[in-house]
């Protein structure tokens, strides 16, 4: 009986722990959209999350590293939805068009990609990006 209490236990800190960590790309999908980039912080976004002060340290070691995990996130859906338009029309015509189109909606991304060499100038150690 102990043993299925302690599974259902480590279910629920599991599932709890995706949703804290999903809660803080969240928070700082929106703060790297709406703030400078500087004014962004680990504990910003986590209060911007709703969580205990340090804890987003312990699902992503820097700023930088979270950064770069949001970005991939919105590369992964950008890619995605231009591939799936694709697939709806001739590939021939109206590339550039679909590109730019597609940025358009997708404002994050576009700010993100901006951004994108202050973070690379960043002295990054590559093991502690969790991607």
């Amino acid at each position: 009986m102990a043993a299925l209490i302690n599974r259902e236990r480590r279910e629920r800190n599991k599932k709890a722990k995706q949703q804290r960590k999903a809660r803080i790309v969240e928070a700082a999908r929106h703060a790297f959209e709406h703030l400078p980039f500087t004014r962004v912080t680990l504990d910003e976004i986590g209060r911007r999350a709703k969580i205990r002060d340090g804890l987003a340290t312990l699902y992503f070691v820097s700023k930088e590293g979270l950064f770069l995990h949001v970005l991939n996130q919105e590369l992964d859906a950008w890619v995605a939805s231009v591939e799936e338009t694709l697939d709806q029309e001739d590939c021939a015509t109206g590339l550039a068009k679909l590109v730019a189109n597609s940025l358009t909606d997708r404002p994050t991304l576009t700010r993100m990609l901006s951004l994108l060499h202050v973070v690379l100038e960043q002295d990054l150690e590559l093991s502690l990006i969790h991607i």
